[in-house]
């Protein structure tokens, strides 16, 4: 109740459940609905079906989803192609100086992604990319574990 006693202390009736046009998506709905700020009518029913005000915010929330849905898929298959890629090479070319600058650009590569598309803190990035290089060093031991 006092959170709504605070968003009434703008209106000139004190109530704060009147439409008044102190936000702005309220306001669209005065103007829609054609009523005056200091009105005494209420708006009763579906309050999405009378002024749909929250149609927009439903459009924008589906428009975020999918960019993070998009950001989370792009950011997978690059995350594949960079364990996948290099790891192919590596077995196709059992050298050890292509197993060791196979590994070098890919962690380099892969620590420039996620420092630019990422908003990761630098420890978490640190940590990514040490572990990602990690992965392909273990890789390149088990590739010449015979050898040795």
């Amino acid at each position: 109740m006092v959170d709504h006693q605070k968003r009434a202390e703008g209106s000139t009736t004190g109530d704060p459940f009147q439409i008044n046009g102190k936000w702005v998506l309220t306001g669209n709905a005065i103007r829609e609905r054609e009523l005056k700020p200091g009105d005494t009518s209420y708006l009763s029913g579906n309050l999405e079906k009378l002024i749909g005000t929250f149609d927009q915010r439903t459009r924008i929330n589906k428009r975020r989803s999918f960019k993070a849905l998009a950001a989370r898929f792009t950011m997978a298959m690059l995350g594949g192609l960079l364990l996948v890629g290099p790891m192919l090479l590596m077995v196709y070319h059992k050298d050890l100086t292509t197993s060791t600058a196979t590994t070098s650009v890919a962690v380099i590569i892969f620590a420039v992604i996620m420092s630019l598309y990422t908003d990761a803190t630098p420890e978490v990035v640190v940590g990514a990319v040490a572990a990602y290089a990690a992965v392909l060093v273990v890789f390149v031991g088990t590739i010449f574990q015979d050898a040795i």
